[in-house]
């Protein structure tokens, strides 16, 4: 009105009104679907594997440790195979502001994946120290393990989009919900 002329000042001239949109909580994978996207594809050990079946363990393994510790994607592209202590069943994890910390692996499950994923790691011929290689032997990026976590989704029938964020969202809300103290 005061634009158009019709009344000389707005009467909310000099109001601050700080109006609050409630922030949505992020969505999250019920147990069903998580279920179903760590589900682990079976390959076959007298052949070196393709490269689809690679890119498969690979985010499978990188599923499960997603899920199992709640790291950033981040965390986890930069975990070298000797930042994994499989004795201990720990994983040095190098996080933001350079902070390093030992985060459990607290499936046996995850723990044979792990074993499993390194041996077929070496018919990769990795050039990199990282634990997670691309089929060239390279350091996988976050990218294309966005991309490999996008396939799985889809192969898994988990509708909707399915970020390496979400997992650890999803970790954190099963352990809430049985009762853990996430400090």
């Amino acid at each position: 009105l005061e634009r158009e002329g019709h009344i000389p000042e707005s009467p909310f001239a000099g109001i601050k009104l700080g109006i609050r949109i409630p922030r949505k909580l992020p969505r999250v994978l019920n147990h069903g679907e998580m279920h179903r996207l760590l589900r682990q594809p079976q390959i076959s050990q007298k052949r070196r594997p393709s490269r689809a079946e690679f890119d498969r363990m690979t985010i499978s393994v990188a599923t499960q440790i997603l899920y199992a510790t709640g790291i950033r994607v981040g965390e986890l592209v930069n975990i070298a195979v000797d930042d994994i202590d499989l004795t201990e069943n720990v994983i040095r994890i190098n996080g933001k502001g350079a902070k390093q910390r030992r985060v459990p692996i607290p499936s046996p499950q995850v723990v044979d994946s792990l074993r499993s994923y390194l041996r077929l790691r070496e018919t990769r011929t990795p050039r990199a120290t990282a634990l997670f290689v691309a089929h060239s032997g390279a350091a996988i990026s976050t990218q294309r393990v966005r991309a490999l976590l996008k396939q799985q989704a889809c192969r898994s029938s988990v509708s909707g989009r399915v970020t390496p964020h979400m997992i650890r969202h999803t970790t954190a809300t099963h352990l809430l919900e049985n009762g853990v103290n996430l400090r």
